[in-house]
């Protein structure tokens, strides 16, 4: 868009911010690019980060009678320059009367039309290197629960979830606030969703599990009477994953299915369509998608998701820490756009590449999944 790298925008009502969202997907606009926030302009910190931005183009800011206070002005006005990069451009379609003395001891304010325009100094006191300021972030920071009643491994187990979060908490928060814009247009409910656990848990993509059942799922209503089907080899971990979506919501109706059960002959094509019609005899007749590990038949794979209009996300083709957030955005885009976005067998990025911080937390993470496992 106009060569910008990346567009925040910010919107006090959250109708205005789901009628945006549902534009920006009609548009295949990437939500990487283009960010949405339902927010209060005159604070914005734990959203953009001082100094970052090059222009601000604000429209009825400070213009109605219950803004018009002196500090609710300054406030704006001290925001907007906070995040001006230096010689960075606000364009403001007010009389800029409001929003005078602040701007004057920080740059340049003039008239030109019906526009207030607004120049950075290249050097300002508001943005000095000596107090930098939080990475971007869209959303507060995940938030993870440490089990009050669990045993001693599994408080481990959280623990080493907590040290995962720690060390990407800036890529969790990015990826939770994209979910929240692709979420917001979605207007389904009755969803169901199939995890294969085995898989989830190997591949450290419970790290934002609880925050994604909490926040996109179910404040968004997508599961709406749905259910949540755990499918495993192992039934330890298909529980673990159980209390933890349990956790967030109790009322999320779980379903276990072991592979054992279905008896395919480890052959992954008939393994997934036994499931699919296991989940459906089950109660889950509309399903927002499959999450699972690597294929070895992804062609085939990927014509019986497009044939069954079933979005599987592939976790784990690297070794890293993966969004559980992420996942279930690409799965609702996909049924959004009936899979013209990424087609309909995704491949999950994990949220970052990996550093010896994360390599460290990460096999921390491991070694407390196996005793979880064995207690």
């Amino acid at each position: 868009m106009f060569g910008l790298r990346k567009v925040h925008g910010v919107e006090w009502s959250g109708e205005r911010v789901k009628s945006g969202a549902k534009q920006l997907l009609y548009e295949k606009r990437s939500p990487e690019q283009l960010i949405l926030h339902h927010a209060d302009m005159n604070n914005l910190k734990e959203i953009i980060p001082s100094g970052s931005v090059g222009v601000v183009q604000g429209i009825g800011l400070a213009v109605f009678p219950y803004d018009d206070t002196r500090e609710i002005r300054e406030s704006l006005a001290r925001e907007i320059v906070r995040i001006l990069e230096p010689g960075g451009v606000a364009l403001l379609a007010t009389k800029g009367y409001n929003l005078k003395a602040v701007f004057e001891a920080h740059g340049r304010l003039f008239r030109d039309g019906s526009y207030t325009i607004f120049q950075k100094e290249e050097k300002d006191a508001i943005t000095s290197p000596a107090a930098p300021q939080p990475p971007a972030l869209p959303v507060q920071r995940i938030e993870i629960t440490m089990p009050s009643d669990g045993l001693p491994e599994e408080i481990t187990f959280t623990s080493a979830l907590k040290g995962l979060e720690d060390a990407s908490w800036q890529e969790f928060g990015a990826k939770a606030g994209e979910a929240f814009t692709v979420a917001s247009a979605y207007e389904r409910n009755g969803q169901s969703l199939i995890l294969y656990a085995d898989d989830i848990l190997q591949n450290a993509m419970v790290v934002d599990l609880e925050h994604a059942v909490k926040n996109i799922l179910a404040k968004h209503n997508v599961l709406g009477g749905g259910k949540i089907l755990f499918y495993a080899r192992n039934d330890v971990n298909a529980t673990i994953l159980d209390r933890m979506v349990k956790r967030a919501d109790p009322s999320i109706e779980t379903i276990r299915i072991l592979q054992k059960d279905l008896q395919t002959n480890g052959d992954e094509l008939k393994e997934t369509e036994a499931l699919l019609r296991a989940a459906r005899s089950k109660g889950a007749k509309e399903l927002l998608g499959i999450i699972r590990g690597p294929s070895q038949k992804p062609e085939e794979l990927a014509a019986l998701a497009k044939g069954a209009s079933v979005p599987i996300v592939i976790v784990g083709p690297e070794k890293g820490v993966y969004s559980f957030t992420q996942a279930i955005a690409m799965a609702m885009d996909a049924k959004l756009h009936n899979g013209a976005t990424n087609g309909w067998l995704i491949m999950l990025p994990p949220v970052r590449a990996l550093t010896d911080d994360i390599i460290r937390q990460y096999n921390e993470y491991q070694a407390s999944l196996q005793a979880l496992q064995a207690a």
